[in-house]
């Protein structure tokens, strides 16, 4: 969501930190794969699978949701911290989304 008296965004490419563009889920799921693969070795201080297929799936999912209902993806970031990744997915919507418990009812903070 933007704030007020901002532009509104307009389509850019979304790059990977490899600088190479993320425009689908697909591309998305190849970066988090090369984040994950290039942050935990095999080796020395494997991820385990099943965090991967979780991460990925989470990954198809916003990125999904921000080209399918936010009129197009507009950032896409991940970060390596010490216990996982940071994930955010960003859409070019000013709408904020119905929350589960329907119209409404906004997040606990």
């Amino acid at each position: 969501m933007r704030e007020e008296g901002l532009a509104p965004a307009r389509p850019v490419p979304v790059r990977s930190t490899a600088g190479t563009p993320v425009r689908t889920a697909a591309a998305a799921r190849a970066h988090a794969r090369a984040v994950v693969d290039a942050r935990w070795s095999p080796d020395t201080r494997p991820a385990r699978e099943e965090d991967v297929i979780d991460l990925l799936l989470v990954v198809s999912e916003l990125v999904a949701n921000a080209l399918r209902h936010g009129g197009g993806l507009a950032g896409f970031e991940m970060t390596p911290v010490r216990d996982g990744v940071r994930l955010a997915v960003r859409d070019h919507s000013d709408a904020v989304p119905a929350a589960v418990g329907g119209p409404g009812s906004g997040p606990a903070g």
